[in-house]
């Protein structure tokens, strides 16, 4: 009985031991995969912060092409809008242009005349104003006249000293200058053109330079444009002081200058 106990307590003894034994493998297997999880860890760690630390310049490039995108655009419909308001600036001169040249056609001076014409009982009048009509139509038309240069019917001189006198009477060295005074007969506001009563008669020629007066004093000059046998039209380029082309009145005299 005595040996029953001995060999049931050395078997208990056995099976303690193994499981001791299995608890220590155990243990320290679980312990070699923990160090080996946590190296793992680390090294997964490492490459993640690797990539991070390369993925930040790639981010910086990325958003910078995004602002140099995002400026070339907003410049892109700055220029957009600045050509639409200079196609639209242009519609309206060209529109401005074109209402100017039918107020120009249909200026009432002709049928002023005409209206005159009705109410004349003199007949060379009538022709004179039917002329003078036709003359209008002719400028409006946009001909001119080119003339060949005439003798010079003034001379002036700078000074005594300054001349001497050829064969023929004339002056060397004196500046020759003429001047013709005629009268506007039509201002036409909007084309800043006038028409005048002065032609290829008075020796009047394209480019001639002309001074309106108003009581004696110069309130505008221009350039003749178009020149026909008793009319001539110009272009007003200049005000004197505060005049503008508004200014302006039938009637007014108007000097030619010729050099």
């Amino acid at each position: 009985m005595q040996n029953k106990w001995n060999l049931r307590f050395i078997i208990l003894a056995a099976v303690c031991a193994l499981i001791v034994y299995i608890s220590v493998v155990i243990f320290n297997n679980f312990k070699k995969a923990e160090t080996e999880f946590n190296k793992m860890k680390a090294i997964i760690v490492n490459e993640n912060l690797y990539f991070k630390g390369g993925m930040n310049p790639l981010q910086e490039a990325i958003n910078h092409k995004m602002q140099a995108l995002e400026s070339l655009q907003t410049e892109n419909d700055k220029l957009a809008g600045d050509y639409a308001k200079e196609l639209e600036f242009l519609k309206r001169k060209a529109d401005t242009l074109k209402k100017r040249m039918l107020a120009l056609e249909r200026s009432p001076l002709t049928d002023r005349i005409k209206r005159i014409m009705k109410k004349e009982d003199n007949e060379n009048v009538k022709k004179l104003l039917q002329n003078t009509i036709d003359e209008i139509e002719l400028l409006k038309a946009g001909r001119s006249v080119e003339l060949e240069p005439k003798v010079v019917t003034k001379i002036e001189t700078a000074g005594p000293s300054s001349t001497r006198t050829t064969g023929a009477g004339i002056a060397v060295g004196a500046r020759a200058v003429t001047e013709m005074e005629g009268s506007i007969v039509f201002v036409d506001r909007n084309a800043r053109l006038i028409v005048i009563n002065l032609g290829t008669r008075n020796d009047i020629r394209k480019d001639d330079r002309c001074v309106i007066l108003k009581n004696s004093y110069e309130m505008a000059s221009g350039s003749i444009v178009s020149v026909r046998n008793e009319l001539s039209a110009a272009f007003i380029d200049d005000f004197k002081r505060k005049y503008t082309i508004d200014d302006v009145r039938e009637s007014y005299r108007v000097v030619v200058k010729k050099e």
